[in-house]
């Protein structure tokens, strides 16, 4: 299993600069590169982070307004805590919506993925991962950094 750069504080409490978690493997792909022509999909990665990439990669308005725009009937009136649970079950589905979802999630990213993509090596991303995170662009890179599907 390859292991992804996480972020931790540093001594002075800081959130200090991009280290590798050595015990944590984020995704259970063996295979994952930084960077290829075909991105997973957000139902290939680990299922225990589809809750976090749903509510840091998409604000909830924009989750609410994919949930209303097919007519879901309630979407309009259903908590944040409701949709967000909707958004990590539809994350993890092999459907029309599963696929729309994903979409809704690189168009919000666009720019983030493009640059990521250009990333030819584990050091790249990590380079990539560091202005991300001194810019505030957190959700751009946690929805860019993925390997082929």
């Amino acid at each position: 299993m390859v292991h992804l750069p996480v972020l931790r504080r540093s001594a002075a409490g800081t959130v200090g600069a991009l280290l590798h978690d050595e015990r944590a493997a984020v995704f259970p792909n063996p295979g994952l590169a930084p960077t290829g022509a075909h991105r997973a999909r957000i139902r290939d990665i680990a299922p225990n982070l589809h809750c976090s990439v749903i509510g840091s990669c998409l604000i909830t308005g924009e989750l609410r307004q994919f949930f209303v725009n097919p007519g879901d009937a309630d979407a309009r009136t259903a908590t944040d805590h409701t949709l967000h649970g909707r958004g990590v079950q539809l994350a993890r589905q092999r459907s029309t919506a599963g696929k729309l979802l994903h979409k809704t999630l690189d168009r919000r990213h666009d720019t983030a993925v493009r640059r990521f993509a250009k990333a030819g090596t584990a050091e790249d991303v990590r380079r990539l991962w560091r202005q991300s995170f001194e810019q505030g662009d957190i959700p751009g890179a946690f929805m860019s950094v993925d390997g082929p599907a």
